[in-house]
């Protein structure tokens, strides 16, 4: 959870689709994309064990995937909170 109370992180389980993950966060999957996108290598398949970054102020830091962690370089800052 983060300092609202919402969730910051969800972590797949078996069968786990993108869409369905957006869904249940009232995203889109670019949203779900776009959140991590900075920790998640481009076209990995969900794993169970995946951890998928909800909180844009966490996107360069929390997030993995089962497949190893992409250490690409954000392009943006975000506002401090």
């Amino acid at each position: 959870m983060n300092d609202e109370g919402l969730p910051a992180t969800y972590t797949a389980v078996a069968n786990d689709v993108e869409i369905a993950i957006a869904a249940r966060f009232c995203l889109t999957t670019e949203d779900l994309h776009l959140l991590n996108f900075v920790r998640h290598c481009v076209g990995d398949t969900i794993q169970p064990g995946d951890v998928f970054n909800l909180d844009p102020y966490t996107i360069a830091t929390v997030g993995q995937s089962v497949n190893g962690v992409c250490d690409n370089t954000p392009t943006f800052t975000l506002p401090e909170r």
